[in-house]
């Protein structure tokens, strides 16, 4: 899989046609959690090299139909991806988060930000990231 950053539009375009007409554009959409801050715009090289490592961390798949969709005009939508730390290690201090997902051969980073609070889950916590985009 190769790698490339969108612009702002274009990941506008990509979203609502994957999530408000079904279109394949975007597939495999789904929620990572990062140690970094960014205070700059991310890319999405700089978020994958410091997503969270540990025992049992997987993204969360955010698949198309379980998310809450705002009717027009404010084209927002919202739902919240779940981790649990299955492992038997505790893992690094999540910081922000990230949605990622792929046009084709390609990873696009669609969305990120900051947590509410830094956030070390030990074995067996779940830790619930709200989302709620909007891109009108």
């Amino acid at each position: 899989t190769t790698r490339r950053e969108l612009q702002p539009f274009q990941l506008r375009k990509l979203f609502l046609e994957w999530l408000f007409s079904g279109s394949p554009q975007v597939s495999n959409l789904e929620l990572g959690l990062s140690e970094g801050v960014f205070t700059l715009e991310p890319t999405l090289s700089t978020m994958l090299a410091s997503e969270l490592t540990g025992s049992g961390y997987m993204r969360a798949p955010l698949p198309q139909n379980a998310w809450t969709i705002t009717p027009d005009p404010l084209e927002a939508a919202s739902r919240a991806g779940s981790f649990k730390n299955n492992g038997g290690d505790r893992w690094p201090s999540a910081r922000s988060w990230f949605l990622v997902g792929t046009t084709g051969r390609e990873d696009v980073l669609i969305a990120w930000g900051a947590l509410a609070q830094p956030r070390t889950l030990s074995p067996g916590d779940v830790l619930e990231v709200p989302l709620s985009l909007s891109y009108a």
